[in-house]
């Protein structure tokens, strides 16, 4: 056995050649693989095989999981629900006062300022009233029931609105601020009126 040359195949693939060296003999061979490179020393060395198409296969199945699997990872931004932009509620009437002229009510107010980096701007205000008999005056502790009466667009400084009133009722009256997406602050301060 030392005199008979060592047999050893080689296989170097190289932009889809095979090149094959044989070096020693056959009984230093794993079974099979002598077979397959008498098979490609028949067939140009040029073809591409199964296990080729195989490797070639495998090769993009493995990149396109990759490519996938950093794009669903990346995505964009931080994770979570969308949050709106804080929303800053209209301001309320603290200074609502009332004259009265006969049977005429003139009621006024200030628009308070708003920050100019406030999302929200005043759109206009909403005058609310709650008209009861003097007859049937309601208890102190009962909930009391305004009807809207007018919506008057904003303007800046002082505002007002203008009512008739009746005798033997008294009137509560009550202020709402409202913004563009018609969204409303808090109440303002009540005024109750009446005449006899």
């Amino acid at each position: 056995m030392r005199n008979e040359p060592m047999n050893r195949l080689t296989r170097s693939h190289l932009k889809h050649r095979f090149f094959v060296q044989r070096q020693g003999g056959p009984a230093f061979q794993p079974g099979g693989i002598l077979e397959y490179f008498e098979d490609l020393k028949r067939e140009p060395n040029t073809g591409v095989g199964p296990k080729d198409i195989f490797e070639i296969a495998s090769t993009y199945v493995a990149i396109a999981i990759l490519s996938i699997t950093a794009l669903l990872l990346s995505g964009c931004g931080i994770k979570g629900s969308p949050v709106p932009p804080a929303y800053v509620k209209p301001p309320a009437v603290s200074d609502l006062q009332y004259q009265v002229a006969g049977n005429q009510l003139n009621l006024t107010w200030s628009v308070p300022f708003m920050q100019p980096t406030d999302n929200s701007t005043i759109a206009g205000a909403k005058v609310f009233r709650m008209k009861q008999s003097l007859k049937n005056i309601a208890c102190q502790d009962c909930p009391r029931t305004f009807a809207l009466m007018s919506k008057i667009p904003a303007r800046s400084g002082t505002m007002q609105f203008q009512d008739t009133l009746d005798k033997a009722f008294g009137y509560y009256y009550k202020i709402v601020l409202y913004d563009a997406g018609n969204q409303t602050g808090e109440d303002s301060n009540i005024v109750y009126v009446r005449i006899q």
